[in-house]
């Protein structure tokens, strides 16, 4: 009897605790009597609704191109894979050194002037906007030369100058000169602006960007404490083999007689000697190639083709004959300057949004054919004029003599011409000028998505 009425008490007990338990679970749990004091039809499935849980990719395709802790909802559902660009705003900075090198020749004046080994410490900012099918862009980058670097001048190799006319010798007088500086506190502002098609040349886990847009390069170059040789001679030349030797005299052949020429000399000029501000600017076609490698990390790489017009202007305040601060001035239009650009990257994600970037960059720019035009000093050129004309002692002294002014201004005429000079003494001489700018760098930068 005892042991019935145990075994019924503890039925009791278990009965009790077990639909206890059931009154904190509000969900499809139920009680072990429930379920099994129920039709098998009436049995609750468990089969219902979870609360949601993040579910980790299961291949790469599947992750965030920048990390791989966090895929958009809306990415997996749709079915996008790593290389989908997603739309908003995105910026970029970094730092970078670039070695550059400047130089034109004059074709007809024989002159030959180069910028070697320029030093560039540049900062640039990138900043973009990505709807569906497009992106637009634009950057900015400063740089500020870093040390001194080389500008010789020579005038030398590419045959020199007609310097005038011996009437004595009956001979033509020609001039070289080299020289040399340092050129140092230069400058440089690079700008572009740009429309990008995404989303629509992708290859697996290659992505291709097309754009175009507009490139502005320009920088200012100075050349300080410039020395160097100067000097003048006829058609006394002496060719060794290969080598030819010009020697600073007129010899008549017929008299045997020769005389020093006086435009021989060394000079130093410790001053600013050139002061050149050049600019390339016009539109250019781009093509980035994008290549995922993971989640984490990614290469791209970028050719860049612009048409850009071509502008320099120079100011040499040595030059007495030259007007100033705008000594000289070549240009030229679209269609006669190219430019080509290269650039390489490696991104490796830092956080969901942040990524580091190291790369490569290389540009080149050309213009062959670009039209000089030279500004004269006609004040200079009067008092040479006049001093010419004091020389000769034919029409006295008096500088208000009308015999004294009317020859002073036919030499002044004379001397205008001579140099191909307009009646506003501005001397133009098309198709003189062959130039090229090229620069290499190493980069290295952070960018971030909103």
């Amino acid at each position: 009897m005892k042991k019935i009425f145990l075994s019924f008490t503890l039925s009791l007990l278990i009965g009790a605790t077990a639909n206890a338990a059931s009154t904190y679970y509000t969900g499809p749990y139920q009680s072990p009597q429930y379920r099994y004091g129920q039709p098998a039809s009436a049995q609750p499935s468990y089969s219902a609704p979870r609360p949601q849980q993040y579910q980790y990719p299961t291949n790469a395709q599947q992750r965030s191109p920048y990390s791989p802790y966090s895929q958009p909802q809306q990415q997996q559902q749709s079915g996008q894979g790593a290389n989908q660009t997603s739309q908003g705003f995105y910026l970029s900075a970094g730092i970078s050194r670039e070695v550059a090198n400047w130089q034109f020749e004059m074709k007809n004046a024989g002159s030959f002037l180069h910028y070697d080994n320029i030093s560039w410490n540049v900062f640039d900012v990138n900043a973009g906007y990505n709807f569906d099918m497009i992106s637009i862009y634009g950057g900015l980058k400063y740089g500020m030369q870093a040390g001194e670097s080389p500008m010789i001048d020579d005038d030398i190799s590419r045959g020199g100058f007609w310097s005038g006319y011996s009437e004595e010798f009956e001979q033509d007088v020609f001039g070289v000169a080299l020289s040399a500086g340092s050129s140092k506190g230069g400058s440089m502002l690079n700008y572009n602006l740009g429309i990008g098609l995404i989303d629509k040349m992708n290859f697996g886990n290659v992505k291709v960007t097309p754009s175009i847009g507009y490139r502005s390069l320009t920088y200012n170059l100075k050349t300080n404490n410039n020395s160097g040789i100067a000097m003048e001679y006829a058609n006394y030349c002496v060719a060794f083999g290969d080598e030819i030797q010009c020697i600073p005299i007129i010899f008549d052949e017929e008299t045997e007689e020769g005389e020093f020429l006086d435009g021989t000399y060394a000079f130093f000029q410790p001053g600013t000697t050139h002061d050149y501000k050049v600019s390339w600017a016009g539109p250019y076609l781009a093509l980035v190639t994008e290549y995922q490698i993971n989640q984490n990390n990614s290469v791209d790489a970028t050719i860049e083709v612009g048409l850009p017009a071509y502008k320099s202007t120079g100011d040499q305040p040595y030059r007495p004959d030259w007007l100033h601060p705008k000594s000289v001035e070549d240009e030229a239009s679209i269609g006669k300057a190219y430019s080509l650009g290269l650039g390489a990257n490696w991104k490796t994600a830092l956080t969901d949004t942040l990524m580091l970037s190291v790369g490569f960059t290389y540009n080149y720019y050309t213009v062959s054919g670009a039209n000089a035009t030279t500004f004269l000093d006609r004040n200079y050129f009067w008092a040479v004029a006049q001093y010419i004309v004091l020389e000769d002692g034919s029409f006295g002294v008096d500088p208000s003599d009308p015999l004294f002014i009317d020859a002073a201004n036919y030499v002044l005429n004379e001397l205008r011409l001579s140099r191909g000079a307009n009646e506003n003494w501005v001397a133009k001489s098309n198709n003189e000028i062959d130039s090229f700018y090229k620069s290499m760098g190493i980069r290295i930068g952070l960018s971030a998505k909103f």
